[in-house]
């Protein structure tokens, strides 16, 4: 079973740049413009707008993430140092590292390594 794919024409999901997000946000709370004009000046929905002003929907999108941004972060850098050291790792390696700390972490993961690349 893959992932779900976005079809052409389908509902626009966070379509904006958080920059761009932020600058409307602060010209709105200090009385620069109202909701209406930066929603059109900045090309955002204005119920993002109003969302964003009363903190409604804040945590991210998707399900809980099984690693931490810090043991991603840590993974990443390993596997990316990996090949310096002469041990180049394919994706099949990579599977198998995630798989073996999950296991030592003792997190049960049935599908988790479907979707990285090489994995049929």
């Amino acid at each position: 079973m893959g992932r779900y794919k976005k079809t052409l024409g389908s509902r626009n999901y966070c379509n904006y740049i958080n920059v761009r997000l932020e600058e409307a946000i602060r010209n709105i709370r200090e009385g620069r413009m109202s909701q209406r004009h930066a929603s059109e000046r900045y090309k955002l929905p204005r119920s993002t707008l109003q969302n964003k002003l009363k903190n409604v929907h804040t945590n991210l999108p998707g399900g809980p993430t099984v690693l931490t941004v810090d043991e991603e972060r840590k993974l990443k850098f390993h596997i990316i140092a990996a090949p310096d050291f002469g041990f180049p790792i394919i994706a099949l390696d990579l599977r198998k590292i995630v798989k073996t700390y999950l296991d030592h972490k003792g997190v049960i993961i049935r599908k988790f390594t479907d979707n990285l690349p090489g994995s049929v």
